[in-house]
């Protein structure tokens, strides 16, 4: 899953993203309860902020070729 947020710049991108993998894995485990691995997520992600539209060019594109 890849996640492209607009946050504040002062806001730490690495709470943001750990508080969303926490809300949505009891969201999931809710609904389809544990996976048998025990965990939705792998364990590194990263939150890079965009520092141009260019580059948010290539995070959009980045995520659009992980879905095929």
């Amino acid at each position: 899953m890849h996640v492209l947020l607009d946050i504040d710049p002062a806001v730490d991108g690495e709470r943001v993203r750990r508080i969303l993998k926490r809300w949505l894995t009891q969201a999931l485990d809710a609904q389809w309860g544990k996976p048998p691995s025990e965990r939705w997520w792998a364990k590194q992600g990263s939150n890079r902020p965009v520092a141009n539209s260019q580059y948010l060019r290539n995070v959009c594109q980045y995520i659009e070729r992980q879905r095929a």
